[in-house]
């Protein structure tokens, strides 16, 4: 049965977690990555925090956020997804 975990994975860290534990029970492990500009990642952020009801995310929060992203090396198997 196929599974999707929908989870950050902002971190190698977590993704090799992630690989070792598929690993140790024997399943196959697919890890997809969506690459976006951080200009684009703001632009959404804001036009989203001008709607009403929507999930506030301040600037200084969003900074934070991107700091802590480590983006998938060249040697890390993942499937790209278009934009």
């Amino acid at each position: 049965m196929n599974v999707v975990l929908d989870d950050g994975f902002w971190t190698r860290a977590s993704r090799d977690e992630a690989r070792a534990w598929a690993a140790t029970l024997g399943v196959p492990l697919h890890l997809y990555t969506l690459t976006l500009p951080e200009a684009e990642a703001r632009r959404r952020v804001a036009l989203r925090n001008a709607e009403p009801g929507q999930l506030h995310i301040a600037p200084e929060t969003l900074d934070l956020f991107w700091s802590r992203f480590e983006p998938v090396g060249p040697d890390e198997r993942c499937v790209p997804l278009p934009r």
